[in-house]
């Protein structure tokens, strides 16, 4: 029983070490192991390694990963403080979208109370009612609800603090005074909720989880895997688990040199300079989440068995080089005084220039597929395509690797269960619409254009204003009837281009008659100015929703003031519904 770091630069090192400790089985066989994982792509991850590991025959690698649960960090804590404290999750009302709308209510009630005067100045409550401005109380109240939460997590001892009465900062200072309306407004909610806090619920769920193990029903092993940060609840509550279980947590640490030098944590940000510890740039400029995550550990578990698991890196290509100086936190101007040699045959690092996301697939497709065909032991789960915005690339990664030609299974991970379906992020919208204050503008929100966002940006607004826009230096234009119907065919181009091109081109064949085809073909052209004026306001700079930032015959656009019914249809799919 007790608390187990467990530290490699590389993950497959990390890997290898978890499939050593699975690899004895509980006491009890029908007993789940638990494996915590922050995102589903590193449940994948460990899923596929561990299926070469467990119950493998002799000599072969026919495993398989079973009963193993891969919940999230939060789900065990949460799952373990509500067993303590006996009030669940789902109905906590300090949940922000619970404990917004008292909020709301408190704030209306004090808005006349001097330590209120900052946030009545900022809604326009302090020198009688500012309609437009009042109508940021929900807006204001879910954001200050999500501190609060924020601070329950990150900070629980600020809020027990505040619950008995004091205006400190959690560290032993008092708050700043252009803060000093936050704890008495906090106080307020509290009361008006009447109950404690998740922060106060934390401190008796701690005690009771170290004095009876059984009050929840966990393994006696329990693994974090790929972490890169754990706020203070979760570390205290794990902590408190491993008081009578072995916690093991599994950490990607790209710089073990640095763990040994970094300093004790402090109670404040300000004041931590484990920054200045790391002396490779790249670990001072994309390492602050693990310098805290690992000043907290040594902070909040300081009797813990700390393992170093060798990644077994090399400075035999360029990649190789970058690695082993960011694990041995070396300068690369003072380890490597020149320029490096770089090997013509050395690819271990790629830069490709591409003029867009689509793009950009296209390229990740073709070095995959160079990839598989130069090393025929690689196989396409050993490989990682890691993008910056998921959104984006998921459905034109999908849709280049699946072409025709090169059919390549490709699996997005990383996306909640809303974000890989169509139809449960339809429906979530509409639960949440249903259960709160429904304004028009709400259903009229171009933010998120989905697909359409290829087609809408600054650079394509701005050709379409000179080219056919009311200040086109040749005049006002217009949009091409066929170029918009392309541009329709292109927001599903598996079914609209794709299939004509194979059908009709590359086989010869004549398309089907189809009604809807000559409907479709009996298009129409667009007033230049009209379209334009169109794309900007509306898909691009998102005005529509925003009570008066248009302007249409005179008259300035609320869409908030329409008081009328509204009727909305949706389609799944047809013709031109991407």
């Amino acid at each position: 029983m007790g608390l187990y770091i467990h530290r490699s630069e590389r993950t497959d090192a990390l890997l290898s070490g978890l499939a050593d400790l699975l690899t004895e089985a509980p006491a009890d066989p029908f007993t789940p192991d638990i494996v915590a994982v922050p995102t589903p792509g590193i449940e994948r991850f460990i899923t596929q390694g561990l299926g070469r590991v467990l119950g493998v025959s002799e000599g072969d690698s026919d495993g398989v990963c079973a009963n193993v649960s891969f919940p999230s960090p939060s789900v065990i804590v949460n799952h373990a403080v509500a067993r303590a404290s006996g009030v669940e999750p789902t109905g906590d009302p300090w949940l922000p979208h619970r404990a917004v709308w008292p909020l709301v209510d408190v704030i209306d009630r004090s808005a006349a109370e001097p330590w209120c005067a900052p946030l009545a100045v900022h809604l326009g409550l302090a020198q009688g009612p500012d309609d437009e401005r009042r109508n940021r109380r929900f807006a204001v109240a879910s954001r200050l609800a999500g501190l609060f939460a924020t601070y329950a997590s990150q900070r629980p001892q600020i809020l027990r603090e505040w619950a008995d009465g004091q205006d400190t900062d959690g560290a032993g200072s008092p708050v700043p005074a252009d803060l000093a309306w936050q704890p008495m407004l906090w106080r307020a909610l509290r009361d008006e909720i009447g109950t404690p806090s998740a922060a106060e619920r934390l401190a008796r769920a701690d005690s009771i989880l170290r004095q009876d193990p059984h009050v929840v029903d966990l393994p006696e092993r329990l693994s974090v895997f790929g972490a890169s940060r754990l706020p203070a609840d979760q570390l205290l509550v794990l902590a408190s688990l491993g008081a009578h279980r072995e916690v093991h947590l599994w950490l990607a640490d790209a710089s073990p040199s640095m763990w040994a030098e970094l300093p004790q944590a402090t109670s404040r940000r300000r004041d931590d300079t484990s920054a200045t510890v790391a002396s490779h740039p790249l670990l001072r400029s994309l390492g602050r989440d693990a310098h805290e995550l690992r000043a907290r550990l040594r902070r909040d578990w300081p009797d813990a068995a700390d393992e170093h698991l060798p990644g077994g890196l090399t400075a035999g290509t360029l990649l190789g080089t970058l690695q082993c100086q960011i694990r041995d936190n070396e300068n690369p101007r003072l380890s490597q005084p020149g320029p490096l040699t770089v090997t013509q045959d050395d690819t271990s690092i790629q830069v490709h220039a591409c003029h867009g996301p689509a793009r950009q697939a296209e390229v990740i497709r073709e070095a995959v597929l160079r990839l598989l065909q130069s090393d025929p032991t690689l196989e396409p789960r050993d490989i990682l395509i890691m993008c910056p915005d998921l959104d984006v690339m998921a459905p034109l990664l999908s849709a280049a690797f699946s072409t025709p030609s090169h059919s390549l299974r490709l699996r997005i991970a990383d996306r909640t269960p809303e974000q890989a379906n169509d139809v449960l992020n339809s429906l979530a919208a509409l639960l949440e619409l249903s259960t709160g204050r429904v304004e028009l503008s709400t259903l009229l929100d171009f933010a998120d254009t989905g697909i359409l966002d290829i087609f809408v940006d600054e650079a394509a607004v701005q050709l379409r204003e000179m080219t056919i826009g009311a200040d086109a230096p040749g005049g006002p234009g217009l949009l091409g009837g066929q170029e918009l119907a392309t541009t329709f065919s292109f927001l599903r181009p598996n079914e609209l281009v794709w299939n004509y091109v194979v059908g009709n081109y590359l086989k010869g064949e004549s398309p089907p008659a189809f009604d809807l085809l000559y409907w479709n073909g009996d298009s129409t052209n667009l007033p230049g100015p009209m379209y334009c004026w169109y794309l900007r306001h509306t898909y691009l700079q998102d005005e529509l929703k925003r009570p008066g930032r248009l302007t249409v015959c005179g008259e300035k656009v609320d869409l908030a003031a329409v008081r009328a019914p509204v009727f909305v249809y949706a389609s799944r799919e047809d013709h031109i519904v991407p």
